[in-house]
């Protein structure tokens, strides 16, 4: 039997219909962990709508720094009010050029966006695009979880993961090799060991298929990453990522999702 497998929905806070989808599978019992966007207007009735749902479902902070109009002033990092793609934002990270106090600063604004919105700490941290493991990011946002004693989401394979037949293989190990120096410093402060989930939303394979390749390797402390959702006009206006939205919503929502939890002694 499998224990300690977290299943984590990304980008709560989104758009209306990811958070529908989100609650849903809340309320169900079927999602371990959420992380939460707080760029938007409408965070607080959103955050307060999870939050009533009983049961053991982690909230944590999805910090974001790609895309989108950040929460306060950061004239270094987002010029003319919006923030940068996620390839420029990577470049300007690993040539040095992010203003550490800009990041530092607009991740404690966020943060504690949601601990108002929440009426309490996030549980952990994790980035939007994988950006808490990006160099000077990554500084801040241990430095945040240690003054604020919660836990970062680690980006790392699981053992033996590497050369299984993986969805995103290339992705999935750059993103691991990214995710190596944050790994190596959090230390007790890791809310995961292994890293799973990872797609480039373009697969023709049915999704059912790419979750049971993750199950298939994941190890005891693996977390899954999804993004289920129902699509909307406020999703198509704010992200590219719409129809596997709801093609993850499907199974996760369904029979087979369960089942092939079962498989593997969940």
């Amino acid at each position: 039997m499998m224990e300690g497998l977290q299943v984590c929905a990304d980008d709560y806070g989104l758009a209306p219909g990811v958070d529908r989808a989100i609650r849903g599978l809340v309320a169900d019992r079927r999602l371990e962990a959420t992380s939460v966007m707080t760029l938007f207007d409408d965070l607080e009735a959103e955050v307060a709508a999870l939050a009533a749902i009983p049961g053991p479902c982690r909230i944590g902070l999805h910090f974001t720094l790609t895309d989108h109009p950040p929460l306060g002033p950061m004239k270094k990092t987002s010029s003319g009010g919006r923030l940068p793609p996620l390839r420029r934002l990577m470049t300007l990270a690993y040539a040095r050029r992010l203003d550490r106090e800009e990041i530092a600063a607009e991740l404690e604004r966020q943060f504690d966006r949601l601990a108002n919105a929440l009426g309490r700490k996030p549980d952990f941290i994790d980035g939007h695009q994988h950006v808490q493991a990006l160099p000077i990011v990554r500084d801040a946002v241990l430095d945040l979880a240690r003054r604020r004693g919660v836990t970062l989401r680690m980006i790392r394979l699981p053992p033996g993961a590497a050369g299984a037949i993986l969805p995103a293989r290339v992705k999935s190990r750059l993103l691991d090799r990214m995710g190596k120096p944050l790994a190596d410093a959090a230390g007790d402060r890791a809310l995961n060991r292994g890293f799973l989930g990872v797609r480039s939303f373009h697969e023709t394979e049915p999704y059912r298929a790419l979750f049971r390749r993750w199950l298939a390797v994941a190890t005891q402390g693996s977390l899954i990453m999804c993004h289920p959702g129902e699509p909307d006009a406020t999703l198509m206006a704010r992200d590219p990522v719409t129809s596997a939205r709801a093609d993850e919503f499907a199974y996760l929502s369904g029979p087979d999702y369960p089942a092939d939890r079962a498989a593997i002694g969940l």
